[in-house]
């Protein structure tokens, strides 16, 4: 510890500062014919009136003291464990639950005599949390490399200790975001790799959204493994009844076999299929022989079209993304050949229209007099200035070129929900190409995404909603959206984040305005031991906001039965959880009164049955080689986790890092200061008064 006296004022100073001191002991004590003290204490009192006044005068010139610390920080060991159920749905689920924790306790313990350790679960979500109980329904092994090189940059962090079985559902590829780390992982391998007799189905593909009186396919693919020989049956149930039992034989100990049945949609709303496969008695897992889906029977369509101003992949992929939505009906009509009527549709997307050729002119006025919703994807071919004369809640001024920008999702944007998991994987897809210009946007504009331009993110708004006199619009100002499946299927094998935001886009700019006084928000489907969480909003006759009254929930499940709850208030809103629910179809009605007016409002959710975590147990020790090689580490088994410590301790690029921070106080805050000047003072006043000077 360095230290250093410092002052506000040039050390010139400390001359006069010395003078005055000197003065005034001068002026009391030298030659005063009325003093009766003899010579000897009148020059030690000269003395300490001197010192005394001197460093009072001194503290007037704002000394201060700065000081130079030096510290050791310990290197931080981040310990992460995989809470989800897949661990535990393995034979060795008593170890586990038991005997595996305590090691995780033991390796903690050992860890903290040299290192800092922090503990961390992750599986549905990443979280500072101690409580393992391996309950979470996903596993998302990406979430946690990002949550600790978020948290940890610029510390101290000595290593990573991730333990898992390398089976994840949730995220982009774990290597992919391990790879930014700086720091060495070790990983600890768990599960079972042993391949044990199993039955499973394997997946169900099936559309969400279907029509009354329809006939729709689901199609089932089932794996077996060791259960060659042995009969099987599969059974599909729906709106109360069998619909189809087939049986076959399994041939060979690695068994794959895909089925189709034809659904008949006899009732409308949310309805669950049953999709079951016969049980046996040596099976280990399951909980995989069966799979319920759900789906939402509608009894109408709504029609769409796309009117380009030339052909484009952009096309192709926006018609994909909305035909897995049954209720949608999409045309395509180029400029050239425009005859359609805007009147036959509920949506018309205008793709790069108005156009620099053969703009429609005449066809956009009329569209302009419709109150029907309009989707604008900009691009090179789009007329911006035409563009900007349409009120789209967009103008962009001096458009010159283009330029490529990715998504950077806006928070705050709260028109329609979309999935965090979801916003992670749309940031990661590739930049659109966008105009370059001067984007200004209108003061009722709702941003759903910014861009992000050169890795710099910016307030030019990407996706954008506008309304205006009961008419909804929106931009997308940037083509490229085909790239945009393509990388979405790379990442995660599905089309999820793209087809998911045109189809709540296309929902938003469709849905009819909600005059609703009660309005009931929650989401459509949630997962086993999901904590169900339902906001209401109340509007009075002037649709402000109130929260003044009771509001009600009665639920009813697939039996019948009903369940009564009520909401708390919350800020400006209404809350309610919901916990313990068994899976199936819920129906809910809320009520709520103001004055003599009664208002409700009605809907339905899906709580899942089974988890992806019970769809494959067989754990991946290769993902977790590959962690740990790929990061200058070791995996161990859980058997010799406790020579992990010993592992750390050997790698010499963990080491204890010498920090210096500097602390600076004034020296009037320092009391022994202000205690020896009180001293002085008290000490002359005692003695002159002992001596009969006073």
């Amino acid at each position: 510890m360095i230290s250093e006296l410092y002052s506000t004022y040039s050390w010139w100073w400390l001359a006069a500062v010395i003078a005055g001191g000197l003065g005034y002991a001068l002026l009391l004590y030298y030659k005063n014919s009325t003093s009766r003290l003899s010579a000897k204490v009148s020059a030690f009192l000269f003395i300490v009136r001197f010192v005394a006044t001197s460093l009072l005068l001194f503290l007037l010139l704002s000394p201060f003291i700065k000081t130079k610390i030096k510290t050791k920080e310990k290197p931080i060991v981040v310990v992460g464990i995989d809470n989800s159920q897949s661990i535990v749905l393995s034979p060795d689920s008593t170890y586990y639950k038991n005997k595996f924790k305590k090691k995780v306790d033991k390796l903690i313990r050992n860890l903290k005599t040299d290192y800092q350790t922090d503990f961390y679960l992750f599986g549905s979500k990443t979280r500072a949390d101690k409580n393992l109980t391996f309950s979470d329904n996903k596993s998302d092994y990406a979430s946690f490399f990002k949550t600790i090189n978020q948290n940890y940059r610029g510390l101290n962090v000595g290593a990573i200790v991730l333990a898992g079985d390398g089976l994840y559902n949730l995220g982009t590829d774990p290597a992919y975001d391990a790879g930014k780390l700086q720091w060495p992982v070790y990983t600890i391998a768990l599960g079972d790799t042993n391949t044990h007799p199993d039955i499973k189905i394997n997946e169900v593909r099936f559309n969400r959204i279907v029509y009354l009186n329809d006939r729709f396919p689901v199609e089932i693919n089932l794996n077996a493994d060791r259960l060659s020989g042995k009969k099987a049956t599969v059974k599909v149930s729906a709106f109360g009844k069998t619909i189809a039992q087939k049986s076959f034989t399994i041939t060979g100990n690695a068994f794959s076999k895909n089925l189709r049945v034809l659904v008949p949609a006899s009732k409308k709303g949310k309805h669950r299929v049953t999709v079951s496969v016969t049980v046996f008695n040596n099976e280990l897992n399951k909980q995989n022989n069966y799979k319920n889906i759900f789906v939402n029977v509608l009894n109408s369509h709504q029609k769409i079209l796309i009117v380009a101003a030339a052909p484009h992949p952009d096309i192709s992929a926006i018609r994909q993304s909305l035909t897995r939505y049954r209720d949608y009906k999409v045309d395509v009509q180029y400029v050239k050949k425009l005859t359609a009527n805007p009147d036959d549709y509920d949506l018309i997307v205008l793709y790069q229209v108005p156009c620099l050729k053969n703009n429609p002119v005449a066809w956009l006025k009329k569209l302009q007099s419709k109150k029907v919703p309009k989707l604008y994807v900009l691009g090179k071919l789009s007329n911006i200035s035409e563009f900007n004369k349409h009120g789209s809640g967009l103008k962009i001024f001096s458009a010159h070129g283009t330029e490529v920008s990715q998504p950077v999702v806006n928070r705050k944007f709260n028109l329609f929900t979309y999935d965090n998991a979801l916003t992670t994987t749309l940031e990661l897809l590739p930049p659109l190409t966008v105009p370059f210009g001067n984007y200004k946007i209108a003061g009722r504009s709702d941003v759903f995404a910014y861009q992000r331009i050169n890795n710099l993110d910016t307030d030019i708004p990407l996706i954008l909603f506008y309304e205006k006199e009961g008419v909804k619009d929106a931009v997308i100002s940037g083509e490229g959206m085909w790239l945009w499946r393509m990388h979405n299927y790379l990442l995660n094998s599905n089309f999820d984040a793209v087809e998911s935001l045109l189809g709540k886009t296309v929902q938003y700019l469709t849905a009819r305005q909600d005059k609703r006084h009660l309005k009931i928000i929650g989401k459509e489907a949630y997962l086993p031991g999901d904590e169900i969480k339902i906001k209401a909003e109340l509007y009075n006759d002037s649709w402000e906001l109130v929260n003044s009254s009771d509001v009600s929930l009665t639920l009813t499940n697939e039996q019948g039965k009903q369940f009564k709850y009520r909401f708390s208030p919350y800020e400006e809103y209404y809350n309610l959880t919901l916990e313990n629910l068994e899976p199936g179809v819920y129906r809910y009605m809320g009520k709520a009164t103001i004055g003599d007016k009664t208002y409700s409002d009605k809907g339905e959710f899906v709580v899942n049955t089974t988890s992806d975590e019970s769809r494959k147990l067989k754990a991946d020790y290769n993902l977790m080689v590959r962690l740990a090689s790929e990061n200058r580490g070791v995996m161990v088994l859980p058997a010799n986790m406790d020579s992990l410590p010993e592992l750390i301790r050997k790698n010499r690029e963990i080491k204890t890092r010498i920090v210096y921070n500097y602390q600076t106080r004034g020296v009037n805050d320092i009391w022994y200061i202000m205690a020896l000047i009180l001293f002085l003072l008290s000490l002359e006043w005692f003695l002159r008064k002992y001596f009969g000077s006073y």
